[in-house]
């Protein structure tokens, strides 16, 4: 079957104005301004919902929380983390502008935060300030900054991007080499599992063909770890496999190739479903809208070619608000990743990609 067949599109369509109505009730009492935890967030999916439905008011309202967002980091002194600070407020700025959501030079845009985010992370160094969580956060902010300044074509900026991008390559072997990327399942599915992204952050690092020689090192010590894991949850051995499968698309690591296929014929999304997540957690870091995430984007990867017949409909008949006293509007743990991951599944309908 496809998605297109089996959503209720009209059902995913009023949900997510359901959604958005909440998120508009509730935003006010928001003082946090993050990507994941905060305003940032709800407007990417605010501005995701305008483009699906062509509705100006969602963006308008959209443009208010990105004028709030940079009001509140001119007068206040913000975090530099990803989850609530300035680097996942920079990445954010860069998806909107590549998605055209908004325009502008994203390179002026983001100048001052750049400097102050740079700033930070050459005087903490490698202390406890600078966590594993944060480098990770670090690196998809870097990454998405180095694409555009490489299509700048300034020299300068481009070597200077490039040397933080070898400086965050070191950083993470050396997080691997001690230890603090644990390649354990975690005690149940969530979208913080160090492993998978990581192969998806040295994936990204690897397309740009910048330091490949350390990246392949640092997949190669981990790879006798990865190829032992055969993870209980079968939402985390779909995890693992979007994290294999991004790496994998950019070097065909070649004893990979039946561990993928072992992982990819093992994942049972019934079991996931009906069993992992039934009555449980629908938010997107921990829950079933996570799963949803992953669903869209490891579609293009699979070759096992089944068929597969689930009643998602099942899941979008659910209470879609996880505390009617005070929903809680992020992407992470709320209203805005719930809605974000039935966009991703909307979009997948419309283009009626087989799903398995």
């Amino acid at each position: 079957m496809t998605i297109q067949e089996g959503l209720d599109i009209g059902l995913i369509e009023i949900k997510l104005k359901t959604l958005a109505a909440e998120i508009k009730t509730n935003i006010k009492t928001t003082k946090k301004i993050g990507l994941l935890d905060g305003k940032m967030g709800v407007a990417i999916f605010l501005y995701e919902l305008a483009g699906y439905f062509g509705n100006e008011k969602y963006e308008s309202f959209a443009d208010m929380l990105i004028d709030e967002i940079f009001e509140h980091i001119n007068n206040n002194v913000v975090p530099y983390d990803f989850s609530g600070g300035l680097a996942g407020v920079a990445w954010g700025i860069e998806y909107l502008s590549k998605n055209k959501f908004v325009e502008g030079d994203t390179n002026e845009i983001l100048s001052d935060l750049d400097d102050k985010i740079f700033q930070h992370y050459m005087s903490t160094g490698k202390t406890d300030n600078n966590t594993v969580e944060f480098i990770f956060g670090y690196g998809f902010y870097i990454l998405s900054r180095y694409k555009k300044i490489k299509a700048s074509n300034n020299d300068i900026q481009i070597y200077i991007y490039k040397r933080l991008i070898v400086d965050l390559v070191n950083y993470l072997s050396y997080c691997a080499e001690s230890g603090l990327i644990t390649t354990k399942e975690p005690l149940a599915f969530s979208l913080n599992w160090k492993l998978p992204l990581l192969l998806i952050l040295l994936s990204e690092i690897s397309n740009l063909q910048i330091y490949k020689d350390k990246v392949l090192k640092i997949v190669s010590q981990l790879s006798p770890s990865i190829l032992s894991l055969l993870p209980v949850y079968h939402s985390n051995r779909l995890y693992l496999l979007l994290g294999m499968f991004c790496f994998f698309e950019q070097h065909r690591v070649l004893e990979w190739e039946d561990h993928i296929e072992l992982l990819e014929n093992s994942v049972d999304l019934n079991k996931i479903f009906t069993e992992e997540f039934y009555a449980k957690k629908i938010n997107i870091f921990n829950g079933i809208s996570g799963v949803f995430m992953i669903l869209s984007q490891i579609n293009r990867y699979l070759t096992v070619k089944k068929n597969f017949d689930f009643d998602f409909n099942f899941f979008l008949k659910k209470d879609m608000i996880l505390n009617k006293n005070k929903p809680n509007t992020s992407i992470a743990y709320g209203l805005s990743g719930i809605g974000i991951s039935l966009i991703q599944l909307l979009k997948l309908g419309k283009i009626n990609v087989p799903y398995y």
